[in-house]
């Protein structure tokens, strides 16, 4: 995706877990899976609703939980497709430039 670099050593809970995923998917050769990542917040409570942090569109991105199951929720959330850490950091870069765009 781009030219950021970073080690599993001073990275966060999600970045060494792409690690670890990484680490468990190299003997599997690329062309037998694809990775992809999402990320969601969660609101709890009587209105308990799943919100797609990653979604372009804000009044897409909220669902309710009360309406259907949470598998289905989980299942529109829009996801980016990976092939190391650092495009996992670039997604959070572009949710989070999104979220204050």
């Amino acid at each position: 995706m781009g030219n950021l670099s970073i080690s599993e050593d001073d990275s966060g809970m999600i970045l060494r877990a792409t690690h670890a995923i990484l680490r468990a998917l190299s003997i599997v050769p690329k062309a037998k899976y694809c990775l992809s990542v999402a990320y969601c917040g969660l609101s709890v409570g009587h209105e308990a609703q799943l919100i797609d942090l990653l979604s372009p569109a804000p009044a897409a991105a909220t669902v309710s939980l009360r309406d259907g199951s949470a598998a289905a929720a989980l299942a529109g959330l829009t996801a980016w497709s990976v092939e190391d850490p650092v495009d996992v950091l670039e997604v959070r870069m572009t949710c989070r430039t999104a979220a204050h765009a």
